[in-house]
């Protein structure tokens, strides 16, 4: 049996900051959600971007998070 610690995701697109930021950013919302903690978006992005500069870089991709 496999607990939820030992499971993890590997999530790439061509430049790995698109897609991949999108998918990064909702699972780091989502742990934060789980942890009883409020999430803002534009925060997080630019926590994220603190740590890859490029991340979710096109609009269709931001609305994609701010939405989700």
């Amino acid at each position: 049996m496999i607990s939820d610690d030992e499971v993890h995701t590997i999530v790439h697109c061509s430049a790995g900051v698109g897609r991949t930021g999108v998918t990064i950013a909702l699972d780091a919302a989502w742990e934060r959600l789980q942890n009883g903690l409020t999430v803002d978006p534009k925060q997080l992005l630019e926590e994220m971007r603190n740590q890859r500069g490029c991340l979710i870089q096109e609009n269709w991709n931001q609305s994609a998070f701010y939405i989700l």
